[in-house]
């Protein structure tokens, strides 16, 4: 969900720059030179000189695309549900209570050994949906293409935690916090 909302964002951020840009040359040459004359295009004119309704839906377009800007960057910088710290599985009469870190050490252990270009894995459930979701923070051994490894990562988390618990998997938030080229820390 983060990458639509980012291209979103981006997209509001640009229309808003040209127009910014281009609001801000005509204000400097009406300024220096006073024998300019600067008319809007004749598209504003048709907008705000024609009937009270165009007025109102060009408003309403410009209202809902701000709209939707604002709840993409929320929703792209909303703060992330917490880590679970218990797990509960199974019917209400015969729960089973399971401490979310001993799953998540579990889990990262299971990753490790398959993914061999993995060095290291911290790895937090958190609820999200009809699942939870998963977040990780990874140190690679070497440089691997990013896109592969987060589609491997996610099938051996789901795999493990559906063998292990029956529980699925939403998603996955796979951070890279280093590289190790030819045993050198890279950041």
């Amino acid at each position: 969900m983060a990458r639509p909302a980012r291209a979103v964002i981006v997209l509001g951020a640009l229309v808003a720059a040209v127009l910014a840009g281009a609001a801000l040359v005509r204000e400097v040459v009406l300024v220096a030179d006073d024998e300019v004359v600067w008319h809007y295009p004749h598209w504003w004119s048709w907008v705000t000189a024609g009937p009270a309704l165009r007025a109102a839906v060009a408003a309403g377009l410009a209202g809902a695309a701000a709209l939707l800007c604002l709840a993409a960057a929320a929703r792209l910088l909303r703060r992330p549900a917490p880590a679970l710290r218990k797990l509960e599985m199974g019917e209400p009469d015969a729960a089973v209570v399971m401490e979310a870190s001993v799953l998540d050490r579990f889990l990262a252990k299971a990753v490790r050994r398959r993914l061999l270009e993995i060095e290291s894995l911290k790895v937090w459930l958190y609820p999200a949906g009809d699942g939870y979701g998963v977040r990780a923070v990874a140190s690679l051994r070497a440089c691997c293409d990013l896109v592969d490894l987060h589609a491997r990562t996610l099938a051996a988390l789901r795999e493990e935690l559906q063998r292990s618990t029956g529980l699925a998997v939403a998603g996955l938030d796979l951070d890279i916090e280093k590289f190790d080229l030819e045993g050198k820390g890279v950041s």
